[in-house]
């Protein structure tokens, strides 16, 4: 909700500090949007180390959208 500031005031930083804590919660949706957010910079600090390594986390968890996410980053050579 904050992320697209439906029925709240839109805060990307907001959105990615709550998505944060949900991947810190072993919820493997949050950890990748959380690592979406940390690779492009948005609402937090841009940290691609830390994001491919969520994603190789989520993806090892059968996460297909980390799968796909996680294929293109090495595809593209990062």
């Amino acid at each position: 909700f904050y992320n697209e500031g439906r029925g709240v005031e839109k805060s990307r930083a907001e959105a990615a500090r709550l998505m944060r804590l949900a991947a810190m919660a072993d919820n493997i949706d949050a950890e990748v949007a959380f690592a979406i957010a940390l690779f492009n910079g948005t609402g937090t600090p841009k940290d691609v180390p830390t994001a491919v390594a969520l994603l190789t986390r989520a993806a090892r968890q059968n996460s297909p959208i980390a799968q796909n996410r996680l294929a293109r980053i090495l595809v593209d050579g990062m």
